[in-house]
């Protein structure tokens, strides 16, 4: 089953409180490209419709803060809810090994060889399920020419620079993250205390 993307985002009519639901890689596309042809004075956030909330105000379980660059080829992703490894990358291979259709094909080899590479390298606490936060996580830095990145814009909470990832990675992550409900594994992560 694939998850439906709630994308809170600013655009004319829009103040980022309405979603813009993404079910379709063309869906995320256009979507995408919409957050980034309109200035964003918060990050975006994006949550999975079908997934758990808590309380009566049902807030997401699982929620994602993106920021961008202006030029749209970089990004930073920031994720708060469980993470479980493992369980996401057998459900990716599930996935990719009998559920993807022709039309993903192309990303869920893609998704499947990071996974797959990303979950291997992981240290043993990096695997336990547990509710917390994390950014993206590159070995290099982001070019110089890469502006700062927040994760919150109100308060100037910024990325790390070793956060800043190329926007084709993102895509992937949340092209998993919409297959599995589950934090994505193509990419790596670092903890945050930040919420």
């Amino acid at each position: 089953m694939k998850h439906t993307l709630d994308f809170y985002f600013y655009a004319p009519g829009n103040r980022a409180n309405r979603p813009v639901a993404v079910r379709s890689e063309s869906d995320l596309e256009r979507t995408l490209k919409a957050v980034l042809n309109n200035r964003q004075p918060h990050p975006t956030q994006v949550t999975g419709r079908e997934l758990p909330t808590f309380g009566p105000a049902e807030i997401p379980t699982r929620l994602f803060k993106i920021d961008t660059s202006c030029t749209g080829e970089h990004a930073a992703l920031h994720y708060a809810g469980p993470a479980d490894p493992r369980t996401a990358a057998a459900v990716v291979e599930a996935w990719m090994l009998g559920a993807a259709t022709e039309d993903d094909q192309v990303f869920s080899e893609q998704i499947y060889d990071l996974v797959r590479a990303n979950v291997a390298s992981a240290a043993p606490s990096d695997t336990e399920p547990d509710d917390a936060a994390w950014v993206t996580r590159i070995t290099d830095e982001a070019p110089q020419d890469v502006p700062t990145l927040y994760i919150d814009k109100a308060n100037e909470t910024e990325f790390p620079r070793d956060a800043i990832i190329p926007m084709p990675l993102l895509r992937l992550a949340l092209l998993e993250f919409q297959v599995t409900g589950l934090r994505p594994e193509c990419v790596q992560w670092q903890p945050v205390d930040v919420y």
